[in-house]
């Protein structure tokens, strides 16, 4: 009897959306770029969220996402980045 392993628990890595161009902040109606639309969407939603997450484990290493990323802009992308953004999609 051959031992078999144990599945992995950690996902896999998440597709990086394809820019073609300079990246450029998604501007809203008035011209001001999207606060924490990480992948230029047009929208902060749980997409966002997903990316900042996949940049604190690693996994997404995009340097124009890892910027967007650091939403309290202190040169890291951490829980405290991950928390903003859950609060700018819930309006708080």
């Amino acid at each position: 009897m051959t031992p078999t392993s144990a599945p992995s628990l950690t996902p896999p890595p998440t597709p990086t959306p394809t820019q073609t161009g300079a990246p450029s902040a998604t501007a809203t109606p008035n011209g001001e770029a999207l606060v924490g639309d990480l992948n230029e969407d047009g929208a902060t939603d749980v997409v966002d969220i997903q990316l900042s997450v996949n940049v604190v484990l690693g996994v997404e290493t995009s340097s124009d996402i890892v910027a967007r990323a650091d939403l309290n802009r202190d040169g890291e992308v951490n829980i405290l980045d991950i928390q903003a953004l859950v609060n700018i999609i819930l309006g708080v």
